[in-house]
């Protein structure tokens, strides 16, 4: 049977993502398909499996799909979707630990990925918050206020990766 469940996480909590798909998967329900804030699961075993978020450096192309699936077989990972640039993978619990993002340099690769893809939002909510500000309509108002909400977590979130990449980039 399956389920669809929505629920909305920002880019820098994917660990806080990981954390609840994989909590999903100890109470049996297995992800199947993923969206903009969409989940589709099915009942499976509990625990069955284990999932990973990795953000890509660049969108593939279809020959490096082809290698990047090879690469994930070959490390007994599977390629469950995507949503933009990040790939959502799982592996089966009895066949060990995701190797992936481990070492130090990865995890460090990785949070540096995240880091600037926050970088570039960032000056873009500000321009929403300035370019709504300037009519004064109410809604505008409204959009400038979750613009600036934005901006605000996304700097705080950006100011905790940098800390974690510099912890790990030492």
């Amino acid at each position: 049977m399956k389920q669809v469940i929505h629920k909305c996480f920002l880019p820098f909590d994917f660990e806080k993502e990981e954390k609840w798909l994989n909590q999903k998967s100890e109470q049996g329900l297995q992800l199947l398909k993923v969206g903009a804030c969409k989940y589709t699961f099915e009942q499976g075993n509990a625990s069955e499996y284990q999932y990973c978020l990795v953000l890509k450096e660049t969108m593939p192309g279809p020959e490096t799909s082809k290698e990047y699936l090879h690469f994930l077989k070959e490390r007994k990972m599977e390629y469950v979707g995507s949503f933009y640039r990040w790939d959502y993978l799982r592996k089966k619990t009895n066949l060990g630990e995701f190797d992936l993002n481990n070492a130090p340099e990865l995890r460090a690769d990785h949070l540096l990925r995240i880091l600037r893809v926050l970088l570039c939002l960032i000056p873009i909510c500000l321009w929403a918050v300035f370019k709504n500000l300037h009519y004064g309509a109410p809604i505008n108002d409204i959009c400038a206020i979750v613009a600036a909400v934005l901006v605000l977590a996304m700097s705080f979130a950006s100011f905790k990766l940098r800390k974690k990449w510099k912890e790990l980039s030492n």
